[in-house]
């Protein structure tokens, strides 16, 4: 069987447009992907969380000593969680909107043989001639 057997017909390609929202969704979504907290850093923040609370219960059942240093790495590791979490999602956001989105207009996607294709029409000047061309 050749190419030709297998797919006697394409598909003629079609207008693809994306909206700025629309990218800029799409670009949060890729960056929110990446953004995770990775099994090492949960290993540690839950590490450090369960020793803080079994140094102060240790320290008030068997001694005078203040636990307040076990209290500040508990709130210092639900701030880096927070921070982790939102904060640097605001800031990803503030810095996206800082910078233009590039416009998909004009794009053509179709099946073909080889696979999805695209095309862009583009205007060509030469001279006192214009024409169009799909790239």
């Amino acid at each position: 069987m050749t190419a030709k057997t297998l797919y006697a017909y394409t598909l003629q390609p079609v207008p693809y447009e994306v909206s700025e929202a629309e990218q800029r969704q799409a670009q949060l979504m890729i960056w929110r992907s990446t953004n995770k907290f990775s099994r090492k850093a949960w290993i540690i923040m839950i590490s450090l969380v369960v020793l803080s609370l079994v140094t102060a219960g240790l320290i008030n059942y068997y001694s005078t000593y203040s636990t307040v240093f076990c209290w500040v790495v508990i709130v210092f590791v639900a701030l880096f969680y927070l921070i982790k979490r939102f904060g640097l999602e605001w800031y990803v956001k503030r810095k996206m909107n800082e910078f233009p989105v590039q416009e998909i207009k004009g794009l053509r996607l179709g099946v073909q043989p080889l696979g999805i294709v695209t095309g862009k029409q583009r205007i060509i000047v030469t001279g006192k001639q214009i024409g169009r061309a799909h790239v």
